[in-house]
């Protein structure tokens, strides 16, 4: 409903033409229908119609994210106005599910206030799956818009753990400066001994130029 400034009435769905409610129907026009406070035929929808649509909401910016249709995500973010962390059906949010290989929607979410550091069930964040992807151009907008590299998922791992398990040695060139190189995942790996383990030599060289010792 919307409350007019001007004159105090409070415009119903139109159905047909519309119709306004006055407060105080004294002396309004016949044309108007009485204002019914107290009688229960208008009220706030129940929270759990409220939801619902937030959902279906969340599905469709979900869906144009996934399959990286940019216009569309434009327009439900500029135009409908939808929050870009607003939840689908599965409970993730657009930047989560988004087609990594497409930084411009990455782009979209994150200047309109999408968090980059969202996490799912399993501690997975969008930095989680750029990098294990290996969509560097991705990646750079998420740090660009204050990623955080260093937290780990459920298994412990940080982005560039699962960077060197797929052997993606330009995404672990990128990340090496700015992770904890020293941190371990749940299986007590670093990420230069997760290499040496793949047998991953190319990756091994990258990291030990990175390595600082600790104090």
């Amino acid at each position: 409903m919307h409350c007019s400034p001007s004159r105090g009435r409070i415009a119903t769905p139109r159905l047909g033409n519309p119709k306004y409610f006055d407060p105080d129907p004294a002396g309004s026009p016949s044309t108007h229908l009485h204002w019914a406070w107290g009688l229960g035929r208008f009220h706030r929808p129940p929270v759990s119609t409220m939801l619902l649509e937030e959902v279906r909401v969340g599905d469709r910016l979900s869906s144009a994210a996934a399959r990286g249709d940019v216009h569309e995500v434009r327009r439900l973010l500029h135009r409908e106005l939808v929050h870009p962390d607003s939840v689908n059906r599965f409970g993730k949010t657009a930047l989560q599910v988004m087609m990594f290989g497409n930084p411009t929607i990455a782009l979209e979410l994150l200047k309109q206030g999408a968090s980059p550091n969202v996490q799912d069930a399993s501690g997975t964040s969008p930095v989680h799956d750029a990098a294990r992807t290996g969509f560097l151009d991705t990646l750079k907008v998420f740090l660009d818009h204050g990623a955080d590299v260093n937290a780990p998922d459920g298994t412990g791992a940080l982005p560039i753990h699962l960077a060197v398990r797929e052997g993606h040695s330009t995404i672990v060139s990128f990340l090496a400066p700015e992770s904890d190189l020293h941190h371990r995942d749940a299986e007590g790996l670093t990420p230069l001994e997760l290499a040496r383990q793949r047998g991953a030599q190319d990756l091994v060289d990258i990291l030990q130029q990175h390595m600082v010792i600790p104090l």
